[in-house]
């Protein structure tokens, strides 16, 4: 295969990826690209489930696989970067074990589409499944945006994310050029950053409203076991937890507006609020349901806390941004409601 006539490299960085591993593979069939012109590279980080000698087998139907085992786990930031090193693609798409390719998409529109005007990334939409059901992650307004009217549009009232890696088809020849890698130190929020580095180096990205990619809800899924299957965290885990939940969403958002132009005070008025506004979003449904807070509720009160006393330090306005956050989460809330009256008229 030669590495300079290919347009695309799938790049499948997994650990035990068990069958779900096998059906990211296969789901490759949907690519609408020549096999000579695109390559689905795992990286595997010394698994121990037999996934791989399955994956070995799928080599007779897939023969533009590229298989790589490393000699030892390089923990799984360090895999996403080995990705990276390796990956030979002019464009380069994130697959994981408990992801597929959507039947239907075409990478080969929207490869046009990232050539046409030099496009750091495309971003599409990707659809959420649990099993019993399913919803597309973005509702953003198709086509081209300068990342400070997408921050400005989307970020900064609800921190709207800029997709996950997933999502995106990067331009992988600017990525090796500029040399952006991923951040061990920050590994829930990484790729928050690592999205944002490749834009903000171009200054535009481009958005599809097509489902390009599906993302499982499974219990091997990093999501599941960090941040999903927590209700009986031991007491002494809380703090790591807290880190890795909320601390890190702090540095990824910080990091984004600071980079984007936002000073000191800016930044911390749009995240403070943010939070807040869900805290009280999650106080009012635990007043409404009578139920039990869970550990996001108890770990997102520890850190609205600690960010108002750290405001009243700097000097910000507190009450007034508590203020506005109740407001807007009561309005959330009475909008939501009206809603279901309408559209369930019956249940009054």
């Amino acid at each position: 295969m030669q590495s300079n006539k290919l347009l695309l490299t799938i790049a499948i960085p997994t650990y035990n990826g068990g069958n779900n591993l096998i059906r990211a593979v296969q789901s490759c069939k949907y690519v609408d690209l020549p096999p000579e012109e695109y390559e689905i590279l795992i990286v595997d980080n010394c698994s121990s489930d037999g996934s791989i000698e399955k994956v070995q087998e799928l080599t007779l139907y897939f023969q533009n696989i590229r298989l790589y085992r490393n000699e030892k786990n390089i923990g799984r930031i360090g895999n996403w970067n080995r990705c990276l090193d390796l990956a030979q693609g002019r464009y380069l798409l994130f697959l994981f074990s408990n992801d597929s390719i959507n039947r239907g998409f075409s990478f080969k529109k929207i490869i046009e589409i990232a050539l046409s005007e030099n496009y750091p990334t495309i971003m599409f939409n990707t659809l959420y499944s649990d099993g019993s059901k399913s919803r597309v992650f973005y509702h953003y307004i198709p086509g081209r945006w300068e990342l400070k009217d997408f921050i400005e549009r989307y970020f900064v009232k609800n921190m709207a994310s800029l997709g996950i890696l997933q999502s995106h088809l990067f331009d992988l020849s600017m990525i090796k050029q500029k040399d952006i890698r991923f951040n061990s130190n920050v590994d829930r929020t990484t790729d928050r950053i690592f999205i944002f580095d490749v834009i903000n180096s171009r200054g535009y990205f481009y958005f599809v409203n097509e489902v390009g990619t599906i993302w499982f809800l499974s219990k091997n899924r990093y999501h599941y076991s960090a941040h999903l299957n927590v209700e009986n965290i031991n007491p002494e885990d809380l703090y790591k937890y807290f880190y890795n939940s909320w601390i890190q969403e702090m540095i990824a958002d910080f990091y984004i507006l600071k980079n984007i132009g936002y000073d000191d005070e800016a930044v911390y008025k749009i995240f403070f609020t943010y939070i807040l506004k869900i805290y009280y979003l999650n106080s009012i449904r635990f007043l409404l349901k009578r139920e039990y807070r869970s550990i996001d509720e108890i770990t997102l009160d520890i850190f609205s806390k600690y960010l108002e006393k750290y405001g009243k330090f700097k000097g910000f306005p507190v009450i007034k941004l508590k203020t506005i956050a109740f407001l807007e989460a009561l309005y959330h809330i009475i909008n939501k409601v009206l809603k279901r009256i309408i559209l369930n008229p019956q249940r009054l």
